[in-house]
């Protein structure tokens, strides 16, 4: 039985999601070059930022052998990670506007980018969820509007964060890797 094998980590952690084709009996393996060697990282997981450095370019290589071992497929790839980088508001922004426009750098290649919203809860000194926001990997433009349920909005003298998460394809449209950005602060005030 002929299987699509994605390889990442469903906890938005690891990969370099190549398609390819295995069957089932089949194994494969992950390296990437390091100094004239190839270093197995097919079981490592955790996050890339634990096995790449950022904005360093790496040759990656994936290997399929079928269940005698022999090697029925292999190539490379050649991949930069990167996170997303925030434009505004800036960090430690005052804003008045009770729909803000947030927006981040463009990142290059096939990309889907995730927006999350957290608010600062004095009662229990820890960043929450906002609710009334449904952003998932869903977002094609390196901006978005913040449009609120009905029943939410920003609370006025409230700190906020906000966080950008990108989601690399292949040109066939597969996640290869996901990048979160640093957060930023910044406060609502309505002026009122």
């Amino acid at each position: 039985m002929d299987m699509d094998y994605n390889i990442y980590d469903d906890s938005y952690e690891l990969w370099l999601v190549p398609l390819f084709i295995c069957e089932d009996e089949d194994t494969f393996t992950i390296e990437y070059l390091d100094n004239g060697e190839y270093i197995d990282i097919t079981d490592t997981g955790g996050d890339v930022t634990e096995i790449f450095n950022l904005d360093t370019e790496y040759e990656v290589r994936v290997t399929v052998k079928d269940k005698n071992g022999v090697q029925k497929q292999q190539f490379t790839r050649t991949v930069i990670f990167h996170r997303p980088e925030l434009i505004s508001p800036g960090e430690g922004a005052i804003i008045s506007d009770a729909n803000p426009t947030f927006t981040w750098e463009e990142m290059d290649g096939l990309v889907m980018y995730n927006f999350r919203l957290f608010y600062y809860d004095e009662t229990y000194n820890s960043w929450e969820w906002v609710d009334g926001i449904d952003s998932y990997y869903d977002l094609v433009d390196s901006n978005y509007t913040l449009q609120f349920d009905p029943e939410y909005s920003l609370q006025d003298g409230t700190r906020y964060k906000w966080y950008i998460g990108a989601l690399l394809m292949d040109l066939a449209g597969h996640p290869y890797a996901n990048m979160e950005s640093s957060g930023r602060e910044f406060t609502y005030s309505s002026g009122k």
